[in-house]
């Protein structure tokens, strides 16, 4: 049946005949093969069935991608982004109010931690192209989109819309950082892993003592390692990400933890695990629309210390246990939530893996 596929010249498979093979062929198999050097698997995606962890992504990618969107309508920060959807609506009961707070809890780690996972996987093989080719997609591209994204697009918006949005005002300007995270995380990974030839736990060593160490703006960090706003040492102002080292070990940590084979593995395919791992995910939800609020958590921008200060607050930060416990817990509470969406999310295709296939330009 297959005398005249996978040849020297022909290394793929004729997609109906691919469909009758990948029918029969197990999740840990299709991921299995997906990592042989000849197969990409196009004869599962070019009129094919897709591999079921791009369909698990896809899944993700939607509900994180529905999650964000609830954060932007409801203003997740307060009176300073977007427009109080929810609360203008009069919105009953009061504890709905609480959804972006539920939302964030998984919504952009979900776009990193498989961002992570996607490029871990490349990384451990030879790269494709030139050297010149590869920067620019991974890190040069991210930054051209960031500052079209930060500088171009709002005076365009204030030209044709509002002047309002010209100023830099509104939640249009607020998501610009992922792309310089994304050029510093895949920067400083690369360097360690393709240009110093370290293993790849190096860098998930070094996120957890760049997120740990750097929680303040006292000066042993410079940035854009500091989780401070106030710029330190030489990197210019333009260039600063302070959130990177925040986000980092979603990156390059979490997918020491959350891998493909494990996530594709008959136990945590099995209808029952996955249940229980909507139950527990509905659960973290719940519970963070309580009251948890990840952006003034001390994971995020809050130096230990100083919570509730400016960002131009000069105030001096000290390292406690409590700030630390709850940046600790917060941190993997995030990993695991995160994990657990991955986990129920279904491996064969729906409407929504089909819309959430179009973010996955995002990576």
């Amino acid at each position: 049946m297959f005398a005249s596929d996978f040849t020297a010249e022909n290394p793929t498979v004729d997609p109906s005949r691919g469909v009758a093979l990948t029918s029969v062929l197990g999740h840990e198999l299709l991921a299995e093969l997906d990592e042989q050097e000849w197969d990409s698997l196009d004869f599962t995606s070019k009129g094919g069935r897709q591999p079921p962890f791009l369909i698990k992504q896809f899944h993700a990618y939607f509900v994180a991608m529905i999650a964000i969107v609830v954060m932007h309508m409801c203003g997740a920060r307060g009176g300073d982004q977007h427009a109080f959807f929810l609360e203008k609506a009069g919105t009953q009961p009061e504890f709905l109010r609480g959804l972006p707070h539920g939302a964030q809890l998984f919504a952009l780690p979900t776009f990193i931690v498989l961002m992570g996972m996607g490029d871990q996987k490349s990384n451990s093989k030879e790269g494709k192209g030139s050297v010149a080719g590869r920067v620019w997609r991974d890190i040069g591209r991210p930054l051209l989109l960031y500052f079209v994204g930060r500088y171009f697009l709002p005076a365009v918006a204030g030209f044709l819309i509002h002047p309002y949005y010209g100023g830099g005002k509104g939640g249009h300007v607020t998501f610009t950082w992922i792309f310089m995270f994304m050029a510093y995380a895949r920067g400083l990974t690369q360097l360690l892993v393709r240009g110093l030839k370290l293993p790849h736990w190096v860098p998930a060593v070094l996120a957890l003592l760049l997120h740990f160490g750097c929680y303040a703006g006292n000066g042993w960090c410079p940035s854009p390692f500091a989780r401070n706003y106030v710029r330190i040492g030489p990197l210019p102002a333009l260039l600063n990400c302070p959130r990177f080292s925040v986000y980092y070990p979603l990156y390059a940590v979490a997918p020491l933890v959350i891998s493909e084979k494990c996530l594709l593995s008959k136990r945590l395919t099995a209808t029952g695990v996955r249940v229980a791992a909507s139950v527990v995910f509905a659960i973290g939800v719940l519970w963070a629309m309580g009251g948890f609020n990840l952006d003034t958590s001390y994971m995020a921008m809050e130096s230990y210390g100083c919570r509730g200060a400016s960002k131009e607050s000069n105030c001096v930060s000290s390292w406690s246990l409590d700030p630390f416990l709850e940046d600790l817990l917060s941190l993997v509470g995030c990993t695991l939530i995160t994990a657990t969406l991955l986990v129920a999310c279904p491996t064969k295709p729906s409407f929504a893996s089909a819309i959430g296939s179009y973010f996955m330009h995002f990576k």
